[in-house]
């Protein structure tokens, strides 16, 4: 099947050929891989370019880009090879188009460089860079990022893609525009770019964009290399639709939360709960929202139980059980129909694997890309009424919109950046019906503070936290 360009796509290959730097923020199914893809094609024709070094997630390495060289015949003339697993160096002496690396191994490719066990007669930098969901080098202080900008200049053309640039705010922008331009735009530094446009925040952690100025300064800034398109714009998209399933917690869960929030200290039977600043209180009043928290003592472990694969994990303490029990009554009321589940906490994922059975399909941080693509794969044909996932990881890479149209956030997220992504997995094109959105919140707690803070995009910890003050004064 022939690559034929919508008129928006278009655009974005057009402004890809014109200029060496450019950024697509474009939301999910709006063919960011393809649009590359045949910029690239376009690029080696003219002689520009010969290779394309590819940074994504690991998934999105072993399924997206693979999947839309195969599925499209302007594209199937391009040779790939994935830089992961035991044989990734000897994949760098094949005559590849494309290269696909995690972003987890930028340090060992320029490791490798720096070392000269790479022949340049057999490998050398691609002209082309495309960093792939770009929000994985929004902090300036990571080793990838160190590593990836000391090699910036081995490349001629940079191109950063992603649906959700600025999931925690402005300040995520700053690494992400450093690696098209080098910090012509924002600044060299992240600390010259704080203090331009930011305040330090009343905690002393974080920082709150300046103004109404400032964010106009920025975007302004940054308006001749990114294009941003939504999808609700371009696409003929079913309804999104988000519903709030309540549940009240039980008197004595009520009065250990009401104790921790309190006091900042829980004590329970067999181990001890602390809270010793007001980023671990949230965490630790999530977990009990959601029926479990895990002890203090870091030695007071257990072997996970059932099916799970073997692993030595933090014990927990069972709170409630209400969250679990209206999670079974939606798949009650759903009659059979596939849902996905997406958990927080690793003791969360244990306590629904031992309610609804330890064989329920995860997409988590142990599931290796082989058995992800299996999973997505058994979902969109319909043979997984229930799919338990973390965000973090099958936030990136999935299209699941073919299985099911239904979502449940067992705990909700603070993280839009996660929120975003894994609603895209079934909200984007190919979607039929409308998507179903539930959020399992309990009441009166910092459930509603997290939703809140999410639905008002002041998704960092000050904002999380100014909410939870602002509940507490009521």
């Amino acid at each position: 099947m022939p690559f034929v360009p919508h008129f928006y796509q278009e655009t974005a290959i057009s402004e890809m050929l014109q200029k060496p730097a450019y950024g697509l923020f474009l939301d999910p199914g709006l063919g960011k891989t393809a649009i590359t893809l045949a910029a690239f094609d376009l690029l080696r024709q003219q002689g520009i370019v010969n290779r394309m070094l590819v940074i994504a997630p690991l998934r999105v390495c072993y399924d997206v880009w693979p999947d839309e060289i195969r599925k499209w015949t302007d594209f199937q003339h391009l040779k790939f090879e994935i830089l992961h697993g035991p044989k990734k160096e000897e994949r760098l002496t094949s005559n590849a188009d494309v290269f696909l690396l995690n972003p987890e191994g930028v340090e060992w490719l320029v490791q490798k460089r720096e070392k000269a066990n790479i022949s340049d007669r057999v490998w050398s930098w691609p002209e082309m860079l495309v960093c792939d969901e770009s929000t994985r080098f929004k902090h300036g202080n990571t080793n990838r990022f160190k590593a990836l900008k000391v090699v910036l200049d081995q490349f001629d053309r940079r191109y950063i893609l992603t649906g959700t640039p600025a999931p925690n705010g402005y300040m995520d922008l700053w690494g992400q525009a450093y690696l098209l331009d080098q910090g012509k735009r924002l600044g060299a530094y992240i600390t010259h770019y704080r203090n331009r446009f930011f305040d330090q925040s009343w905690d002393g952690f974080g920082y709150t964009i300046r103004g109404p100025e400032q964010i106009a300064d920025i975007q302004n800034r940054l308006q001749d290399v990114v294009l941003r398109l939504e999808g609700a714009d371009y696409l003929k998209l079913p309804p999104l639709i988000k519903k709030t399933i309540s549940v009240q917690l039980p008197q004595k869960a009520r009065e250990l939360y009401d104790q921790l929030e309190d006091e900042l200290v829980l004590k329970l039977r067999g181990g001890e709960v602390t809270a010793a600043n007001a980023g671990v209180l949230s965490s630790k009043l999530r977990q009990v929202a959601g029926g479990f928290v895990y002890f203090d003592e870091e030695d007071n472990i257990l072997e996970a139980e059932g099916e799970l694969p073997p692993r030595r994990m933090r014990k927990a303490a069972q709170i409630h059980d209400v969250k679990i029990e209206a999670l079974a009554d939606l798949l009650e009321e759903l009659q059979g129909e596939p849902l996905l589940v997406a958990y927080e906490f690793q003791h969360e994922l244990t306590g629904i694997l031992k309610r609804f059975g330890w064989n329920v399909p995860v997409l988590g941080a142990g599931t290796t890309p082989t058995r992800g693509t299996k999973i997505s794969r058994a979902w969109n044909e319909g043979r997984i009424p229930l799919l338990l996932a973390h965000p973090a990881s099958a936030g990136w890479g999935l299209n699941l919109q073919e299985g099911g149209s239904k979502i449940c956030w067992y705990t909700p997220t603070w993280n839009l950046e996660h929120y975003i992504q894994l609603i895209g997995r079934q909200w984007r094109q190919g979607q039929k019906k409308p998507v179903f959105v539930y959020s399992l919140v309990a009441n009166h707690t910092t459930d509603v503070d997290v939703v809140e803070a999410r639905e008002s995009k002041d998704v960092d910890q000050k904002g999380l936290l100014d909410a939870f003050k602002r509940r507490r004064s009521l």
